[in-house]
């Protein structure tokens, strides 16, 4: 009896023990993530109220003069406040800076600014327009069209995150020289008006 009363104690024991362990690890886990963060990059066209990760070729073409909008929304998903974060935005060639948040250094082309700080939770969004600028110069091997990429980033201390958008630029198709179907349905068009009215005229005679 004495026997199975020491081996009852010893397994609640080890039962507690193990089950304290799971505990502390859990929670050590849990606290030992306390700084996160994150970047979200979009695109739209200004004639669009969505905005998306991507404009997708089939969807939209930007030609020049078109207006293009970036959103970008960074998140403290952590349990702590953050300080001192610096966001950079990377910007593609042919865009005309409308309005945008930062500093533009023309040497690497990107935008540059500070968030003095983030609140745990917290979370907030910037916007750049453009206009669609020098789109000839963008073509490679005579394509019509190019793919661009903006490419944004945060950094605090040793916490990172990155993130993209893409969106498709465009020279319009001319229509092909030599078709002359559109002249010669007008001439056509207006040979028989005219063939008609001189007949009515010979008919009655003036």
């Amino acid at each position: 009896m004495k026997n199975l009363l020491k081996l009852f104690l010893l397994t609640t024991a080890m039962v507690f023990v193990f089950n304290t362990g799971d505990v502390n690890a859990q929670y050590y886990s849990q606290s030992n993530v306390k700084k996160s963060i994150s970047i979200d990059k979009k695109v739209r066209n200004v004639h669009d109220n969505n905005y998306l990760d991507n404009i997708d070729f089939n969807k939209k073409v930007f030609y020049e003069n078109d207006l293009i909008e970036f959103k970008i929304t960074v998140l403290n998903n952590g349990v702590e406040d953050l300080t001192n974060l610096g966001v950079g935005d990377s910007l593609p060639l042919g865009l005309s800076l409308i309005f945008y948040p930062g500093t533009l250094d023309k040497t690497t082309n990107s935008l540059v600014w500070t968030i003095d700080s983030l609140k745990a939770g917290e979370s907030r969004d910037y916007l750049i327009r453009a206009k669609i600028a020098n789109v000839n110069n963008l073509m490679k091997d005579g394509s019509a069209t190019a793919m661009l990429i903006n490419k944004s980033d945060i950094k605090t201390g040793d916490i990172y995150d990155k993130d993209s958008a893409s969106y498709y630029v465009g020279i319009p198709v001319a229509p092909k020289t030599g078709d002359n179907s559109l002249i010669i349905k007008t001439i056509t068009v207006f040979l028989t008006a005219g063939g008609a009215v001189y007949l009515r005229k010979l008919a009655r005679g003036y």
